[in-house]
């Protein structure tokens, strides 16, 4: 926070969007700390090797559900007007 107020004001005077500026180069300039949750861990791929998909392939796959019969559940005695035993 002491960053943001140290630096916004000077900003706003030079006619420059602090908030942008902050969006775009916050984590460049420290101001945003990286996150230490993620870290993104992948393969480098040349370009050279990606080739563009076939123009018949199908990207939506068909949904397909449980074929489960579950039985309905019964319903409480006291809606078919039978007393519970004491």
């Amino acid at each position: 926070m002491p960053l943001v107020t140290r630096y916004v004001p000077q900003l706003a005077l030079q006619a420059k969007n602090p908030i942008a500026m902050i969006v775009n180069d916050g984590r460049r300039v420290g101001i945003i700390r990286p996150s230490r949750r993620i870290k993104i861990q992948a393969p480098l791929i040349e370009p050279a090797t990606i080739k563009p998909l076939p123009k018949d392939i199908v990207l939506v796959r068909k949904s397909r559900y449980a074929q489960r019969k579950c039985p309905p559940k019964p319903l409480p005695l006291m809606s078919l007007g039978v007393k519970s035993p004491p």
